[in-house]
């Protein structure tokens, strides 16, 4: 493939319309991010645009997106040219269009605004795919139009059985931030009923099962083949009732507003922790828990990209591997099972409590801790670290624990 892009940057003037959308399809389907090859692509497109069909447009932006690539002045020239000609474009091509421009962070309102009634108009001829690609595009890039939104969640209730639960996890969360669909409910219902799978699943688990190495496969496989990476805003608090965790107290999140907004740094002074603009993923947990004649009440906080000290924790060496062989994790597409904070910190007080002299080998031992979890968590929990809540859960079946997740920055 880097041979043929090479040869291809040199001859790509030469190129027939037909023959420029097979190749960065090709490049795309292969998940092959040719830099190289697709700025002069695109470069070449842009100059080019009425040479292209409708279709074949479709194809290349698609295939920008789904490689992650944002050129600048191939988008731009799309743009204007999808509204010149918007009579001679379908939805499905302008939905792939309307999907490209979002993976890529590329806010066009003007475009957007034009294609939503074309593509309302002939909703009818969209896949459940294409519904819910089309309507997460709008909300990522923040264009509210409710006419578009009502005619995707219509034309998606009628074709429910076709959805996967990956594509309606970002339909519904697209449409609930779209008051005037009628059909939320419905989409909501089925979204709830899909997930209950994945509960059911996590629930059937005993504590201490998931040591044995036949039970740890066929954990980590069968989460694996749900085809999620995560629930969606929507989705994962569904998940998280039915799993019978629900939300911390008004009193936790207080505190942890003052806790991760501020650091003090060495003069005694209190530092933004947001100084720098980064938008950092966070958790925050604390726990109040009694064990064998003794009780500790703590913080455990980590930010991404900060690995915690070896002073900072509590627990002690053989608690922390034994803690570390307890918890399970799988990894998915763009989270690392293990490596993910939330998980990280799940390990870390599952540690300390063991640290409090309870045998995690024995299930009477751990059944006499007692007590409270909290956590808030700045991004929303892959199905990964959720069902590693639940195996937290399973192991201490006496103590509460009680999850949230917030979308964005704790300062936001």
């Amino acid at each position: 493939m880097s041979s043929i892009a090479s040869e291809a940057v040199l001859q790509i003037r030469n190129f027939k319309p037909s023959e420029v959308a097979m190749l960065t399809w090709a490049f795309a389907v292969a998940g092959i991010q040719n830099k190289h090859l697709m700025t002069e692509i695109g470069t070449q497109v842009a100059k080019k645009m009425n040479d292209f069909s409708p279709p074949q447009l479709s194809h290349i932006a698609w295939a920008f997106g789904a490689l992650s690539l944002r050129h600048c002045d191939f988008l731009k020239a799309l743009s204007s040219h999808v509204v010149l000609h918007i009579s001679a474009f379908k939805p499905g091509p302008l939905s792939n269009i309307a999907w490209a421009f979002a993976m890529v962070t590329f806010r066009d309102v003007n475009l957007l605004s034009h294609v939503a009634p074309e593509i309302a108009r002939d909703v009818s001829e969209l896949r459940p795919l294409a519904l819910a690609r089309c309507g997460w595009a709008y909300r990522v890039l923040a264009v509210h139009n409710p006419d578009l939104m009502c005619a995707i969640s219509a034309e998606a209730v009628k074709k429910l059985e076709e959805f996967p639960t990956k594509a309606l996890v970002k339909l519904v969360d697209a449409v609930y931030l779209s008051p005037t669909a009628l059909d939320y409910d419905k989409l909501e219902t089925k979204l709830s009923a899909k997930i209950s799978k994945v509960a059911e699943f996590l629930l059937q688990w005993k504590a201490g099962q998931l040591l044995h190495e036949r039970d740890a496969e066929t954990y980590r496989s069968t989460m694996t083949n749900f085809g999620l990476v995560e629930c969606g805003m929507v989705g994962t608090p569904l998940l998280l009732s039915q799993l019978g965790i629900g939300p911390p107290s008004l009193q936790f999140m207080q505190q942890c507003r003052k806790r991760l907004f501020f650091k003090q740094s060495q003069d005694g002074q209190n530092r933004h922790c947001f100084d720098d603009g980064c938008r950092r993923e966070v958790i925050a947990l604390q726990y109040d828990v009694r064990a064998r004649d003794q009780s500790t009440h703590e913080w455990i906080v980590r930010y991404v990209g900060e690995p915690p000290s070896a002073q900072e924790s509590c627990a002690t060496p053989a608690a922390q591997r034994a803690s570390a062989n307890l918890l399970l994790a799988v990894e998915l597409p763009g989270r690392y099972g293990c490596n993910e904070i939330a998980f990280a910190v799940l390990v870390e007080f599952t540690a300390r409590v063991l640290s409090m002299g309870v045998d995690c080998t024995n299930a009477d031992d751990c059944a006499t801790v007692e007590g409270s979890v909290q956590i808030l968590y700045s991004t929303v929990p892959s199905i990964s670290c959720i069902g590693a809540m639940q195996q937290v859960k399973t192991l201490f079946p006496k103590m509460c624990l009680q999850f949230v997740e917030q979308a964005g920055l704790v300062p936001d």
